[in-house]
């Protein structure tokens, strides 16, 4: 037997027999144990908490990935585990982007207002994903920017 949990909610239990080859087959295990539409579903309540943000002038570039499972993946990481969203305010999101070096590489757009950002672009999406990640740090000791996915906390 084998056991698979999935964010707390979720347990599956297999009984049949797998295959060596069938264990190293992970999107075929995922798809087979109905994962993908895990991830989708709880993607799209992450695409809900976006949407109350206000922040986007459009949520439907970010609906149109949905299908992409390693995006809903990113989607689904980033409003279940995001420091940002609910936290800190547009403005200073916004504002936050203006000066980060990396945004000057992944742009992303913003209205005529300038108090919404416009996905536009897979890049602008993807930059999107990272910012409320918080995924784009500054060392207080060199002032270097930096990308980072694992953040440890010293708290």
């Amino acid at each position: 037997m084998i056991a698979i949990y999935y964010h707390k909610n979720f347990y599956l239990s297999l009984t049949s027999i797998l295959t060596h080859r069938d264990i190293l087959n992970i999107n075929k295990l995922e798809s087979i144990c109905g994962f993908h539409d895990v991830i989708r579903r709880e993607a799209k309540k992450g695409l809900e908490s976006i949407k109350k943000m206000e922040i986007l002038e459009d949520v439907e570039p970010l609906e149109d990935e949905l299908d992409n499972v390693a995006f809903s993946r990113k989607l689904t990481k980033v409003c279940t585990h995001s420091k940002v969203v609910g936290k800190v305010s547009n403005k200073k999101i916004i504002k936050f982007t203006k000066r980060h070096k990396y945004f000057e590489s992944h742009p992303i757009k913003l209205n005529a207002e300038g108090d919404k950002f416009i996905l536009d672009t897979k890049k602008s999406k993807e930059a999107f994903l990272k910012l409320l990640n918080d995924d784009l740090l500054r060392s207080e000791l060199t002032k270097g920017e930096y990308e980072s996915v694992a953040k440890n906390s010293v708290e």
